[in-house]
């Protein structure tokens, strides 16, 4: 679950940076490889305009100390990626209207 999630977080960061170099966001996700699924399009557009590249970055760290801390430490799985799963949905939230 952490890997697809953070796999998804960097196709928003990488058409993000292309945003952020004055593309449009269409223009940005249109030059992703691969394509994104089109009937998801839409929603993925949407989520370029919601997130910052900043908060991107933070997202992606969150989940790489959570994937190291399941294999690191006795903590259940299930709690560690519930909780950074909630941390980043309240982050996406927070960057609406921004």
């Amino acid at each position: 679950i952490l890997r697809a999630v953070a796999r998804h977080i960097q196709r928003l960061h990488e058409a993000r940076a292309q945003v952020d170099q004055g593309r449009t966001p269409e223009q940005a996700v249109g030059g992703l490889k691969p394509p994104v699924f089109f009937k998801r399009r839409d929603a993925f557009i949407q989520q370029v305009k919601r997130w910052r590249t900043e908060r991107l970055g933070t997202a992606l760290d969150m989940l790489l100390r959570t994937e190291m801390d399941c294999k690191r430490t006795g903590m259940p799985d299930m709690a560690l990626c519930g909780r950074t799963l909630m941390q980043i949905a309240r982050a996406a939230r927070s960057n609406r209207g921004r």
